[in-house]
């Protein structure tokens, strides 16, 4: 999946988030890949052995660009120099999976905006 998401790089890391958070809903709404990841999630909570050998996968295919997009934000001073990052991108992947699991919302380009929009008035320098 990751292989998927072409890493945006538009110089803000507001957009750059927005982008690829655009780019994941789709991969996860309009493509099957949103069921399999959820049939995935739901069979590793079963077997662990399938939990070991699917979560790396899983978890590279966001965590990579995001901690990109926000190295490259800390790096430009937009983003405080201090940024928990794993805490960051667990935010985002934890609210997007909730959403997803639970099918609370759209996953959608309002939700992105408003994903980021949050994140940024808590993680901006």
């Amino acid at each position: 999946m990751a292989q998927n998401i072409p890493l945006p790089d538009t110089g803000s890391v507001r957009e750059d988030l927005y982008q690829i958070l655009q780019q994941l809903f789709i991969i996860l709404t309009a493509m099957t890949t949103g069921t399999a990841v959820t049939e995935l999630i739901g069979e590793a909570q079963i077997h662990s052995n399938f939990a070991e050998a699917s979560r790396e996968q899983i978890l590279q295919c966001y965590r990579v660009p995001i901690g990109t997009i926000l190295e490259r934000g800390i790096v430009r001073g937009e983003l405080r120099p201090n940024l928990n990052l794993e805490l960051v991108i667990d935010t985002i992947a934890g609210y997007i999976w909730y959403q997803l699991l639970l099918k609370q919302s759209s996953l959608d380009n309002i939700f992105a905006e408003e994903l980021v929009n949050f994140l940024i008035a808590g993680i901006s320098a």
